[in-house]
């Protein structure tokens, strides 16, 4: 379930093996630059905590059915309420008082936080007593670019792994990856637009269009996850010069500005677009797959 995580071999097998012994810590710190795959391991190590068959990127359990549809009810992805910081009220209701209704279908809640160095003074405090007294279903994922602004209490009371950064733009040439980005910019316009107006019809068009790139589509996938990651990192700072792609800022600005000032939009699509690489490696049916991407965007 790690098998797309690179660069980062130590980290991913320190973390396999806490999910694979059934007595993971309660609390993680995983911290890297941008592009280094924090999420990616966060959501194998969770995927592999809940499954309930064998364990393989193969597996069709129900959690992992789940998980891939972003609808499992034990795992919580805290977003911030506020651009730039996560508050204290968004701990105490999507964290101190969740944590207190045990899982519905598995041993584990898990509480993914990314962007964890954004949390206030106050945030961070709210979060200290689930992870002094957790209880023993709590697992606690802290993602964040810069730990060391994390509070000394907060970090006495977790793991911190340290990831390498492995960019996206590495897995393809640069010529080809910007010649192929501007090819792209239009559908992602188009798809954007159909989105936010819940057009079926728009989104399945956009479909049957990604469908034309099908000998080049890992490419095509790359364009767009690294693009949604960009609109995610803007969502959050506000910060030009935190962008991967600051040539296309304005298109990313864009996208950003439309997604309510909130992440959750932007790393929705993301995790879309991995779940419909997941499928097709799996030897899904092509166009149906990417309608199914499309249609998850909503």
């Amino acid at each position: 379930m790690f098998e797309a995580i690179t660069g980062n071999s130590q980290v991913v097998s320190v973390m396999r093996r806490w999910a694979e012994s059934g007595k993971p810590n309660h609390a993680y710190i995983i911290s890297g630059q941008a592009g280094s795959g924090k999420l990616e391991l966060a959501s194998s190590f969770t995927r592999m905590l809940l499954c309930q068959g064998n364990r393989d990127v193969d597996c069709r359990c129900v959690p992992c059915r789940t998980l891939e549809t972003g609808n499992h009810p034990d795992v919580v992805f805290v977003c911030p309420s506020k651009a730039k910081s996560i508050g204290v009220e968004d701990i105490r209701e999507q964290v101190v008082t969740a944590v207190e209704i045990k899982p519905y279908s598995s041993n584990y809640k898990v509480f993914i936080i990314e962007n964890a160095d954004l949390m206030t003074v106050a945030a961070q405090n709210a979060l200290l007593k689930s992870l002094e007294e957790p209880p023993p279903y709590g697992v606690f994922l802290l993602l964040a670019e810069n730990a060391d602004t994390l509070l000394p209490t907060v970090l006495s009371r977790c793991v911190v792994l340290k990831m390498n950064a492995v960019p996206i733009e590495k897995r393809v040439q640069e010529e080809e990856f910007i010649a192929l980005r501007g090819e792209l910019l239009g559908l992602i316009e188009q798809i954007e637009a159909a989105a936010g107006q819940k057009d079926i019809v728009g989104l399945l068009a956009a479909a049957v269009k990604i469908g034309e790139y099908k000998d080049n589509i890992d490419k095509v996938l790359d364009v767009l996850c690294l693009f949604y990651r960009d609109v995610a990192v803007y969502c959050e700072t506000r910060n030009e010069a935190m962008l991967i792609q600051r040539g296309i800022a304005e298109a990313i600005k864009a996208v950003a500005d439309g997604s309510r000032g909130t992440q959750c939009v932007p790393v929705k699509r993301a995790e879309a677009i991995h779940t419909a690489r997941q499928r097709l490696k799996r030897n899904a049916n092509f166009q149906l797959t990417m309608e199914v991407m499309m249609l998850d965007f909503m």
